[in-house]
């Protein structure tokens, strides 16, 4: 077995300082469109954060006695009157050409938050209720999906939030419905922006979005891009969810068995 000597605290602080670089690159190569940057971001999240049980991984903030600070945490409360799938770290962001999860960085509103609630905090709820953490997304993107090894099997909750099955968010589009995926890849960018706010002092960064709407993620709603119908609204005449179409609500139920009854 090959001998072993501690690393000192100028060696683990230097390390701190590349795995903070390598985040912020990635951060922003995501944000340039590079989506699956979302893997990178996840593995420098574990090394920075994540001690295993046995002690066998030990993350570098912990090393360095740095996880007794609080975190910045910009998760939103499911508010909802009604039991809907609920992301609390991204919102949907509602453009002509592009309807996508978006990560909103400084542009929503924070709080700092002690790390073991932030890291064991819930971030998805999905429509079977199942609740899943930013450990849970960071573990299983690294562990499992690509971030640092892929493997022959998959969280069952995971794997269905990444296809769009598990939300029940959707938009229409000249193809007809289409189920919305990369609610996960835009929560780790989000979850990234919270890190860096927390450790790196006054870093900003707002989000470069084209001109849309960024809206709550708990709803389900249509948007149509064909040409007629761009047409019949330039026109004033309103373009209406059809009776049969899912509700826009987001009960999952048809439109003329709830709000259009």
């Amino acid at each position: 077995m090959t001998d072993k000597i501690p690393r000192t605290e100028a060696e683990l602080k230097i390390g701190l300082s590349e795995q903070l670089k390598l985040l912020e690159t990635s951060a922003n190569l995501y944000d340039q469109g590079s989506e699956s940057e979302a893997k990178r971001m996840a593995l420098a999240l574990r090394i920075l954060l994540y001690d295993s049980d046995s002690g066998s991984s030990k993350s570098l903030l912990g090393q360095l006695d740095k996880k007794n600070i609080e975190f910045v945490d910009t998760a939103m409360d499911n508010t909802s009157n009604v039991h809907t799938a609920h992301c609390a770290l991204v919102r949907i962001f509602f453009a002509s050409k592009k309807t996508q999860y978006v990560a909103l960085l400084d542009d929503t509103p924070s709080k700092m938050t002690d790390y073991n609630s932030w890291w064991n905090g819930v971030i998805f709820e999905d429509n079977e209720g199942n609740k899943i953490s930013r450990k849970d997304i960071i573990l299983t993107m690294v562990n499992q999906d690509g971030g640092a090894h892929v493997d022959p099997y998959i969280r069952k909750d995971f794997s269905r939030l990444s296809k769009g099955e598990s939300l029940g968010h959707m938009y229409s589009d000249i193809s007809g419905w289409v189920k919305m995926q990369g609610a996960e890849l835009a929560s780790v960018r989000q979850i990234a922006h919270e890190v860096l706010k927390t450790l790196v002092p006054d870093y900003v960064k707002k989000p470069a979005l084209p001109n849309g709407i960024a809206i709550g993620s708990s709803i389900r709603f249509e948007f149509e891009e064909k040409q007629n119908d761009i047409d019949k609204r330039s026109k004033g005449v309103s373009s209406k969810v059809g009776r049969n179409d899912p509700c826009t609500c987001g009960s999952g139920k048809k439109y003329k068995k709830c709000c259009g009854f």
